[in-house]
């Protein structure tokens, strides 16, 4: 009867410490892959971070500043003339361009040489 008893004990004892270890276990692979998921975070957000730094040395070149300025603000260089061109201008002339390139491509034929010197010869 007491062998018995002890004997439950440690079985009890020994079940507690296998449900304790197995729930570490669960907890551990939980952390882990959240450890994983921040490191792929901060490996994109250096990723991003070096091409915001290239992006900002670029923006801080002088050759970016005058651009921006002619293109946005209208300046020019001492001597140069700014010449501002209506938008309808510039849709109507894009257009007539589109159709002139259409024109000039459908006068080509798309039938393969091979049948082209078929019915030269035949």
């Amino acid at each position: 009867m007491k062998n018995s008893l002890i004997y439950f004990i440690f079985l009890l004892f020994g079940l507690y410490l296998m449900l304790n270890l197995s729930q570490s276990i669960l907890s551990l692979t939980a952390k882990n892959k959240e450890v994983e998921q921040a490191n792929d975070k901060v490996e994109t957000e250096l990723v991003k971070n070096s091409e915001l730094i290239s992006e900002l040395s670029q923006v801080r070149s002088p050759k970016y500043i005058e651009r921006q300025a002619r293109e946005k603000l209208g300046m020019s260089r001492p001597g140069e003339t700014v010449v501002v061109v209506p938008q309808e201008i510039v849709t109507e002339l894009a257009s007539r361009t589109a159709t002139i390139s259409a024109d000039f491509y459908s006068r080509f034929d798309d039938t393969p040489n091979w049948q082209k010197w078929l019915r030269l010869f035949w």
